[in-house]
């Protein structure tokens, strides 16, 4: 509202965060918010730089309420909160506006159950913020890079080598038949994000 009557920039005082590590702290102090950082989460929250090209994906069970715990402001028009379906967002740390996807259970980016198996067996990194544990990581991650994504990122290619698989196998085909593997013993399905 106070947008649309150009008193925004006048009376509205957007919360701003001094680092990743703040937004985390922020985060971890609403416990009826289940939240995790999905992937590319090595070096945060001390080792990153805070720019335009950072983004930091997540996933929780509430879209509305980390929106509102960060003060989020949509960085598209075709808003969620509008009908639509972009969840990217802004979040203001260290005076710069930083990329947040806020995936959200039920929001067909993975299965509801491989959503809500992640959030339940999250882990507390070291740092103060949640990650997936390594058998979720591992496998959204692949679904990430072979279902989501054109072509394997470099980035996965490493992390996937890390979680011991061999180079040969880290092709779509490969990884494809170890994913339906995982998707089948747990019961998971494919799904079309919205």
């Amino acid at each position: 509202n106070l947008k649309v009557l150009n008193l925004y920039d006048k009376y509205y005082n957007q919360k701003r965060f001094d680092s990743l590590e703040h937004v985390f702290n922020e985060l971890n102090n609403f416990p009826q918010l289940k939240w995790v950082v999905m992937r590319n989460f090595e070096g945060m929250p001390h080792n990153i730089t805070i720019d335009n090209h950072l983004d930091v994906d997540l996933l929780v069970n509430d879209y509305y309420l980390v929106k509102r715990i960060l003060d989020a402001s949509s960085a598209t028009k075709n808003r969620y909160e509008d009908g639509h379906w972009r969840i990217l967002n802004h979040v203001i740390i260290d005076n710069k506006k930083v990329l947040f996807d806020f995936r959200s259970v039920g929001d067909n980016y993975y299965d509801i159950n491989l959503q809500n198996d992640m959030l339940n067996t999250r882990i507390l990194h070291p740092d103060g913020f949640y990650i997936p544990n390594v058998q979720m990581h591992l496998y959204s991650l692949i679904y990430h890079a072979i279902i989501h994504k054109k072509s394997i990122s470099k980035t996965y290619i490493r992390v996937f080598i890390q979680y011991g698989l061999k180079k040969e196998d880290l092709n779509k085909k490969e990884l494809k038949h170890k994913l339906d593997t995982f998707m089948i013993e747990n019961s998971y399905k494919y799904v079309k994000p919205e």
